[in-house]
């Protein structure tokens, strides 16, 4: 028999599915299907209408630019933001090679940023689709079609994605891999000479055996650190630059922060996926599925849950220790998970 999350579907298109389901023991049987969706990561919404869209991106809204516009926008936004940065940050870090950090460290404090967040736990991305009590808001200047827009909104679905990172990853190092051969193979650089010698050669021979590690070393050598970098000429660092470069321009990537400038990160298992085109993820992810190798998998799951759930899953989710004082190891997340707490007691 088929998973629920392939028997209820809604919509399934260049590996991106949509269901819905009705009951939280439905989102327990997706999980039991799948071994609990080993090498995926996820993220929960409040409405179910909201794309995954970096909130750099919303600024855009409405708006169609460029790739290479959007990225210059993105390039500037990021260094006035650290040149506003100093005198306010003890920790030391590097503007180019710390960029993730840098943009993960403004997010948190609500910076607009090319940077979603995820989780590797399902059960954190749901607490965080229905941790939020919605509240109807109208305003005097609202139409009779915006009211009514408003509570058709109030009672949609919330919605948790699931992501297959491991899919996505695969699919990065493979393009990384194509580029560098490519250029190395058929001199797609400009560069006065192509001079390789020995540890050239075992550099490319690495490559062509299509490990995850092998392709690791080209981006060793381009963020310039590394046993990988020592005897190979800089023809083949140009090589390396030329293809990370490339990839990096449209292919999405999984982003595994390194240093600890954001202590929440742990606790929620936190990861991010980084943005390069101004579109949302789930248009480049079917972009890239177009363009890539593949089997009856998937790249995205969007699981649409009724938001009549929320006090049964939220009580769930309670009695498994995922709440705002696990998530949030700080003053903040003491104090709303008291206010939750009080408001708990208030309902019963």
């Amino acid at each position: 028999m088929l998973p629920i999350y392939k028997r209820n579907l809604l919509h399934s298109d260049l590996g991106y599915l949509e269901c819905k389901i009705e009951t939280l023991r439905d989102f327990i049987e997706i999980l039991k299907d799948n071994n609990n969706f080993q090498g995926f990561l996820f993220r929960g919404h409040h409405f179910k209408s909201h794309q995954l869209e970096p909130t750099i991106l919303r600024a855009y809204k409405g708006k169609r630019v460029s790739v290479e516009k959007y990225q210059k926008y993105v390039e500037e936004h990021y260094r006035n933001f650290i040149s506003a940065l100093r005198g306010r940050f003890n920790e030391q870090f590097d503007a180019e090679r710390d960029k993730y950090e840098i943009w993960a460290l403004g997010q948190h404090y609500g910076l607009n940023t090319p940077l979603l967040d995820w989780t590797a736990s399902p059960w954190i991305a749901l607490y965080f689709a229905f941790r939020e009590k919605r509240f109807l808001k109208i305003d005097e200047t609202d139409t009779k079609e915006e009211i009514q827009r408003k509570i058709d909104a109030f009672s949609e679905d919330r919605s948790v994605y699931f992501l297959n990172a491991k899919h996505v990853i695969q699919g990065y190092y493979f393009q990384i891999r194509h580029y560098f051969l490519d250029c190395h193979d058929n001199n797609k650089i400009s560069f006065p000479s192509k001079i390789v010698g020995e540890f050239d050669n075992r550099f490319l021979e690495a490559v062509k055996s299509n490990s995850d590690d092998s392709v690791q070393k080209i981006i060793n050598v381009y963020d310039g650190y590394g046993e990988d970098i020592v005897g190979i000429s800089d023809y083949t660092k140009k090589c390396c630059e030329y293809a990370v470069r490339k990839v990096d321009n449209y292919f999405p990537k999984i982003i595994s922060l390194k240093k600890g400038f954001n202590n929440r990160l742990v606790s929620q298992r936190g990861l991010f996926t980084y943005s390069p085109t101004p579109d949302s993820l789930e248009k480049e992810l079917m972009t890239i599925w177009m363009n890539m190798k593949h089997d009856d998998n998937f790249l995205l799951l969007k699981l649409l849950i009724p938001d009549k759930l929320r006090k049964d899953i939220l009580e769930t989710l309670y009695e498994m220790n995922i709440n705002d004082l696990s998530l949030f190891p700080d003053i903040h997340g003491a104090c709303s998970y008291a206010n939750w707490k009080l408001s708990r007691k208030n309902d019963t």
